[in-house]
């Protein structure tokens, strides 16, 4: 029988595990988190094994493991998986972590291990039409809104650009850039605009006084400066690409992580792997802390980034 260890079962974490249950009868499941309230949402009891103390998670043999936790110590906890433990394959959520330093021990680990971020943009099928498009359609990806979480969500339009465009960061110009407060206490948000220049494409991101508060996603014609495609909580407000009436925008994680299960084992998973995408998040990362007060305090590789 095939296991899966969910390392973190908050939200996220459980809708994971809701995936897996619904799919696969052959996969028993190690769901770890302190919190043992959170148990009490396990659907599936005889293939679950519940542990509350990270040191029982020792010489186990795991197919695929979620770490589905707050961005806080990720790197040692991602490292202490796999040297007390068996792991094929890991799943980590955004943001990777919170330093330059922790991302380097990331990579380092990824290169002989199969790590993976979940960035589930790049499983929507309307986001994988708009990666056929950019083959003859030359336009730029603009985000906006007043309240839409830029420092926490930004990493996935930075993968989504990746994705559909294949291309590294040249330079990143961050604008009235600020600390604001965020929903999770000890973490940080950021208000401000970044206009991230690759290649030969941008990519806008900006979360300032907006009429709007959730985040509008904007395909605009580089050519002619017009709106080709205008989405707005995942629901599209302007279209003149016609294909795309019918293809769905969103599709919930209760629904993917199955399918990640299945493409891992076959080899086609579309998830990125952590040293396919550390330059760029690299190249971030460092752009935030040198246009925020974060740069005053060294060394830069251990500075750490306040986003959840």
């Amino acid at each position: 029988m095939r296991k899966v260890l969910i390392y973190g079962f908050g939200g996220i974490g459980k809708r994971h595990y809701e995936s897996i249950v619904k799919k696969y009868l052959d996969i028993f499941i190690y769901v770890f988190d302190k919190d043992k309230e959170t148990y009490k949402y396990l659907t599936d009891r005889d293939r679950t094994k519940c542990i509350s103390d990270s040191r029982e998670i020792k010489d186990l043999d795991i197919d695929l493991a979620i770490l589905s936790i707050i961005n806080k110590g990720k790197a040692s906890i991602v490292e202490d998986l796999f040297e007390n433990n068996k792991i094929k394959n890991l799943i980590i959520e955004k943001p990777l972590c919170q330093s330059l330093a922790e991302l380097d021990l990331i990579n380092s680990l990824a290169i002989s291990k199969n790590i993976f971020v979940n960035f589930p943009y790049r499983y929507y099928p309307f986001w994988i039409e708009v990666k056929k498009l950019a083959k003859n359609l030359n336009f730029r990806i603009e985000v906006e809104g007043k309240s839409w979480g830029l420092g926490c969500n930004l990493w996935h339009f930075l993968d989504l650009h990746f994705f559909i465009f294949n291309e590294k960061i040249i330079e990143v110009d961050w604008r009235e850039f600020s600390w604001i407060d965020s929903k999770r206490e000890g973490f940080r948000e950021i208000y401000g605009k970044a206009a991230v220049k690759f290649e030969t494409r941008r990519l806008i991101l900006s979360q300032q006084n907006s009429h709007k508060s959730n985040s509008i996603i904007r395909l605009i014609n580089e050519e002619d400066e017009k709106v080709l495609m205008e989405i707005e909580d995942f629901k599209i407000t302007k279209n003149k690409l016609f294909k795309f009436k019918n293809v769905d925008i969103e599709i919930f994680q209760s629904e993917l992580t199955s399918k990640y299960i299945h493409d891992i084992k076959s080899g086609n998973c579309l998830l990125p792997q952590v040293n396919h995408i550390h330059y760029n998040t690299a190249s971030m990362m460092n752009s935030i802390i040198l246009s925020s007060d974060l740069k005053l305090l060294k060394p830069k590789k251990n500075i750490l980034i306040p986003i959840s």
